[in-house]
């Protein structure tokens, strides 16, 4: 099992274009299809849905972050150049 950030993705349509990312969340799962599964029916998902952001190599550092992730584009990078976030290899 490993663990993934996976976040509530809004926009990419006609009416909102512009792509956000929102309710960061760690999700344990196999892969990254099922992380994405687990948090949709936990969050009861119906119009807008979670997409796997990464794979986490140390939850503890990523934790106490996460409310602050969706407007701090620089502290997601900042995670991902220390190795503690990885690309979550997202099966279509």
């Amino acid at each position: 099992m490993a663990i993934f950030l996976v976040a509530l993705s809004t926009g990419g349509i006609m009416e909102q274009p512009e792509l956000s990312y929102s309710n960061f969340q760690l999700i344990e799962a196999a892969s990254a299809k099922k992380a994405k599964e687990i948090y949709n029916i936990k969050n009861n998902c119906s119009y807008f849905y979670g997409e796997p952001i990464a794979k986490v190599n140390d939850s503890e550092k990523v934790e106490p972050f996460l409310p602050q992730l969706g407007s701090n584009i620089r502290l997601l990078l900042d995670l991902s150049f220390a190795g503690i976030l990885e690309r979550a290899e997202n099966e279509i």
